[in-house]
Order: C-alpha cells, then sequence, then structure tokens
C-alpha cells in the first residue's frame, strides 16, 4: 500500500494548507478582521474601494442635489452611498433595516480551469449593484443621472485598478492578489416597492475575476538535512550497514515562492 503525503509541515508537501488569491486556509483562529475580510477579501476589497470611490468623485455632487426644496422627500438622503451589503440585495430591499442609496457587491457564477496538476485557475463573475431609493417621476428627473455617474466612475476605477485618493493609491489587484478583472457589462433596472407605487432604479456592473489556487507562504518548511541508512543484500536477507551520516550544512531553503502557473 503506498504511504500517503504526511498531512504536516515538515518539508513534504504535506497540503496542509493552500491559498485561493489571498484568501489562505485554513482560516486564522482570530477575530481581529471582520469574517468577509478574512474568508472573502476579494468581496470585501471591491465593496470597500467602490464604496470609497463613490464617496470621492460623487458624493459633493449628490448633497447639492438631494438638498433642492422642489425634490419634497418624506426623508432625506444625505449620501450618495448610505450603506454596502456583501450580498444580493434584491431579495431584502423590503428590509426597513437596509438604507438606501445602497451598494452591493456579490458572487453569481463561475467555472475554473486545470493549469497544472495542483494548480487552478477559476473565472469567477461577480455583480456591483447600485440601488435608488422609491422616486416620482419628478425626483428621477433631478436624481436619475447618478446611475450613469456611478456606472462610469466604478467602470473607470475598476479598469484602472486603484485611485490616487484610496489607501494612498495602493493597487487593489495587490490587496487581494487577483490576476485580472474587469467590467464585462452592465445594465439598468426597476423593481417595485411594497409599501408604495414608486419603483427603486438600479444600475448593476458585471465584474469578471480571475484568481488561481496556490502554495502559501511556510507551506514548505526548510530541509536541514536527512538521516540515511544504507543496507545490502548477502545470503539470507537484508543487513543495515549502519548510517550514511547526517548533514549539518546550511539549509536547504525548499519554500514555495508565488508565481503565476502559465497563461
Amino acid at each position: 500500500m503506498p504511504t500517503p503525503y504526511p498531512q504536516t509541515n515538515d518539508g513534504f508537501p504535506g497540503y496542509g494548507s493552500f491559498g485561493l488569491g489571498v484568501s489562505t486556509f485554513p482560516l486564522i483562529a482570530t477575530g481581529a478582521n471582520s469574517l468577509l475580510q478574512d474568508a472573502d477579501p476579494v468581496l470585501y476589497y471591491l465593496l470597500d474601494f467602490a464604496y470609497n470611490v463613490l464617496q470621492l468623485h460623487a458624493q459633493a455632487r449628490w448633497a447639492v442635489e438631494v438638498a433642492r426644496p422642489t425634490l419634497n422627500f418624506a426623508a432625506p438622503f444625505p449620501n450618495v452611498c448610505a450603506s454596502r451589503v456583501p450580498y444580493n440585495p434584491f431579495p431584502f430591499l423590503q428590509d426597513t433595516g437596509l438604507n438606501l442609496p445602497l451598494l452591493a457587491a456579490y458572487w453569481v457564477d463561475g467555472k475554473s480551469f486545470e493549469l497544472t496538476r495542483d494548480y487552478l485557475r477559476t473565472e469567477s463573475t461577480i455583480e456591483i449593484a447600485y440601488v435608488l431609493p422609491p422616486m416620482t417621476a419628478a425626483q428621477t428627473e433631478i436624481l436619475g443621472p447618478i446611475l450613469h455617474a456611478v456606472r462610469a466612475i466604478l467602470t473607470d476605477r475598476f479598469e484602472t485598478g486603484f485611485d490616487p485618493n484610496y489607501l494612498d493609491g495602493y493597487q487593489l489587484g495587490a490587496l487581494t492578489q487577483y490576476d485580472n478583472l474587469w467590467v464585462r457589462d452592465y445594465k439598468y433596472g426597476l423593481m417595485p416597492h411594497t409599501t408604495t407605487n414608486l419603483p427603486m432604479q438600479s444600475v448593476i456592473l458585471t465584474i469578471v475575476l480571475r484568481e488561481r489556487n496556490m502554495a502559501v507562504a511556510d507551506q514548505f518548511q526548510p530541509v536541514s538535512g536527512y538521516d540515511v541508512q544504507s543496507y545490502v543484500n548477502p545470503t539470507g536477507g537484508m543487513v543495515p550497514t549502519g548510517p550514511m551520516g547526517l548533514y549539518t550544512g546550511p539549509a536547504f531553503n525548499s519554500n514555495i515562492p508565488t508565481f503565476a502557473p502559465g497563461p
């Protein structure tokens, strides 16, 4: 019976830990970060990035427009993005706990490609949705164009991959270690609200994201030496001749560097 690979980090491929993009498993047992940040850092940073660039590039004009007395909102909507959620919001828009306008990011579907025997590349679809509060036709005439602005801002910033005012211009790809990301398409929508006859309008961007699974830091420990014995086969059976000696020189570094395994 073949001897299985050991399940500990002893210098051999133990496969006891692995990574997907910047995610590493097993998940760390600490409450320093939210579960979203540790278990799904791609969604965490996409949502945080989108929220912040909308504040940077649309909030000032939004504040001017919503202050117009002709809008006659029953309740004010001072923020261009009042809340953000990491799930599909549309089944929950009747929930009074969701503040509008709302920004959401959520996984839709995906597929995997085998690059080598041990490494895969995944290509996933993520949707970024921006939803306005229920509005009349007159209110929509004034505030509706913000949907086009949101779509333009997010498309450009995702394509650029950074904003100089977000984390000092740190690259979004460096934060999440995805291979590639682009906005594939977008659509506008209307959704009726059950407590009013006014619709909620939205714009939804479809993002394609490529990631790969990989070895993680310290998955393979440095090899310091091997204790080896030789055997001879005289008449009557195997006889050990004693140890051949233990290498005590500088450690061999068997750590695996980060690399991209092919296109």
